[in-house]
């Protein structure tokens, strides 16, 4: 009968010789360059933003539209916000590419306010059109305010300038308390308690709540639109006279 010295020795030495092995795996996988991914990540989508943007761009501002609406409206103001938001993008990469405390204050003050204004303008940009359309496939025969050339003028500017002052306001204290720190270029986020850090938590409740707001009403409203043209779509089936 073997003795079980042996056995007990191998067991330990498998034990010994797989732990280096378990921690190599684990420091590799710690050390993942994320950086890395968001730079070529972020370089991809400007990239073919920049293409697609210029080509909405031409389309909009550079071809002759003599007939002006409520949509064409919010569709400028959209192209808009989406073509300045991908020209935010760079101070961003560049953030991520050299992190150094100049770049990251360059980012956290000009680049992430710019990024919160045209990316918040493109969401309710987005809504307004969806109601645009709701009116015009719910209501054919009728003109709501909403529709009406300058109610959409006055709205879009509206829009812009509540989001320039909440950026305005963000912008002027970063610049004010920041002075000599280097913010994460990730976040932004100031770690003390200090009228910075109060007004970055109270916008980003509200643009949440905004956000919200806008999603769970762009999905009604879609969602009425496809019941109005599923109910126009079985009453038009339902008059065609049936030939036997």
């Amino acid at each position: 009968m073997a003795s079980p010295v042996p056995a007990t020795n191998l067991t330990t030495f498998t034990i010994f010789t797989m732990k280096p092995n378990t921690t190599n795996t684990t420091q590799a996988l710690c050390k993942l360059p994320a950086n890395e991914v968001f730079i070529f990540a972020y370089s991809l989508l400007f990239l073919v933003s920049l293409v697609l943007n210029c080509i909405m761009m031409r389309v909009y501002f550079c071809s002759n539209q003599n007939i002006q609406s409520s949509f064409t409206v919010y569709m400028k103001n959209l192209v808009a916000a989406d073509f300045f938001l991908c020209l935010s993008l760079p101070l961003r990469i560049a953030a991520y590419a050299n992190n150094s405390s100049i770049m990251n204050n360059i980012h956290c003050s000009f680049g992430a306010t710019a990024f919160f204004l045209n990316i918040y303008a493109s969401i309710l940009f987005m809504d307004f059109i969806a109601a645009n359309r709701y009116l015009k496939i719910v209501r054919p025969m009728e003109t709501h305010a909403l529709q009406m050339v300058h109610t959409a003028r006055y709205i879009s500017a509206a829009t812009w300038l509540c989001l320039l002052a909440l950026s305005s306001i963000y912008l002027i204290l970063f610049l004010q308390n920041f002075r000599g720190q280097i913010p994460d270029a990730f976040t932004c986020e100031s770690s003390d308690n200090s009228p910075l850090s109060v007004t970055y938590k109270s916008i980003h409740c509200m643009t949440f709540v905004s956000f919200i707001f806008v999603l769970v009403s762009l999905i009604l409203l879609y969602w009425k639109t496809h019941q109005k043209l599923r109910e126009v779509q079985f009453s038009s089936q339902q008059s065609i006279p049936t030939t036997s």
